[in-house]
């Protein structure tokens, strides 16, 4: 099968499709349980890194205010 699909124009592609296809289905599965990792994360921290946020713009605004008054 392999021989049939390198002496044709798009069988060279499908041919290299399957000899990668282990790292393409290492990359997928990998990719599934990183997103989940970082969505459960964001879970997690959301709340904290959301008040940091509005503290830090609280503190640049006054920040700014002062010292465009002196």
């Amino acid at each position: 099968m392999y021989s049939q699909l390198k002496q044709s124009g798009v069988g060279t592609s499908v041919n290299d499709l399957l000899e990668a296809k282990w790292v393409l289905l290492t990359c997928f599965f990998l990719s599934l349980v990183f997103s989940y990792a970082y969505i459960k994360v964001m879970d997690w921290w959301a709340t904290g890194l959301s008040w940091i946020s509005v503290v830090l713009v609280q503190a640049s605004l006054v920040a700014i205010g002062t010292f465009a008054f002196i």
